[in-house]
């Protein structure tokens, strides 16, 4: 609180001094009061870098989570490609190239009177008629350069020569009935030589014979072991 005092018996320098002395009041609270603004002003503009720091932590932390989730998703769907990627397995095995066949192929049958022997082959062959004897056929005509064919005959021990092509290696595989017959495989003449024989506790002979281009048997060398193998006998 301020006190004035007034002089009545000087009236003009007490009217000077309590001037004075009001100026001096005035402009101290003016003084106060702009320092008041200044200060509020400053606590706002503290207020407002506040606010703008904790919103820019905010979004940094955001982008962050989203980054960490992205990359977590990408590590499973590759885990789970990776795990869900088929793998062949058994891609040589003759069960893989039956299914195959069976899969890519139609298949015909014939059937064979005079020896009792049936066999299989792709319904795209042309086959020729029986032979007149009765013995087999032709499973493939129209080309001169093929020749595949199916037949029985009687195995005379000693007389017989079924291996006789030293040029032909020899191998043992079963039949699709179980049974166990030799398949000769071999070049001559520029040709692939494919022969695969059983031969009968009763003493018959049974021959699925094929000559081919090396072209022919490199394009149907899975079909030709089908066919083969499909040979079934009475015994």
């Amino acid at each position: 609180m301020i006190y004035l005092v007034f002089d009545f018996t000087n009236p003009y320098e007490s009217f000077m001094y309590v001037n004075e002395r009001w100026t001096k009041v005035y402009l101290s609270l003016c003084s106060n009061r702009k320092n008041s603004l200044i200060m509020e002003k400053e606590k706002r503009i503290k207020l407002k870098y506040k606010v703008y720091l904790f919103l820019c932590l905010l979004l940094l932390s955001a982008c962050n989570s989203q980054d960490s989730n992205d990359l977590n998703n990408t590590v499973i769907v590759e885990e789970v490609a990776s795990v869900t990627t088929p793998t062949p397995i058994f891609e040589d095995s003759e069960s893989s190239i039956h299914i195959e066949l069976e899969a890519e192929e139609e298949w015909t049958y014939y059937s064979n009177g005079r020896f009792g022997y049936t066999i299989k082959y792709p319904i795209k062959w042309v086959a020729g008629e029986e032979a007149e004897n009765g013995d087999g056929k032709i499973l493939y005509i129209g080309n001169p350069d093929i020749d595949i064919r199916v037949y029985g005959g009687h195995y005379m021990e000693g007389i017989s020569d079924i291996y006789h092509n030293e040029n032909l290696a020899r191998q043992y595989t079963k039949l699709e009935n179980g049974y166990e017959a030799v398949l000769l495989l071999g070049k001559e003449n520029g040709k692939v030589i494919y022969d695969m024989v059983y031969i009968s506790s009763e003493d018959i002979e049974y021959h699925f014979y094929a000559e081919v281009s090396e072209q022919f048997f490199a394009d149907n060398e899975k079909i030709l072991l089908e066919v083969a193998r499909s040979l079934d006998t009475p015994e």
